[in-house]
């Protein structure tokens, strides 16, 4: 959901499929002026199908960075008839050294 005042929000739409990743956290959205692209950050999980198929989290899966890590997607559109990328991973923790197990 996003609001520009804070009050007035607009409808949820769910995207984590179109992610492939889980975006249930509290997810940031910006703009870059350099690309013309809109960038979502979102939580991406090794461990729940089906988001652990995405290529992305299934090859650092077999890494010591633990199971939770941030990812980027990117539009060029906000909102209605956004296309977003399918998420990236953009860092990471330590095994044994995350917040939630």
């Amino acid at each position: 959901m996003s609001s520009p005042d804070g009050i007035v929000w607009e409808d949820y739409t769910d995207i984590s499929y179109q992610l492939q990743a889980r975006a249930d956290t509290s997810n940031n959205g910006v703009f870059d002026p350099e690309t013309g692209e809109f960038m979502i950050f979102t939580r991406i999980d090794c461990q729940y199908p089906p988001f652990n198929t995405n290529p992305s989290i299934v090859a650092n899966c077999s890494k010591p960075w633990g199971l939770r890590r941030s990812a980027r997607s990117v539009s060029k559109r906000w909102g209605a008839g956004a296309n977003w990328s399918v998420a990236k991973g953009c860092s990471h923790g330590v095994a044994g050294y995350e917040q939630c197990k």
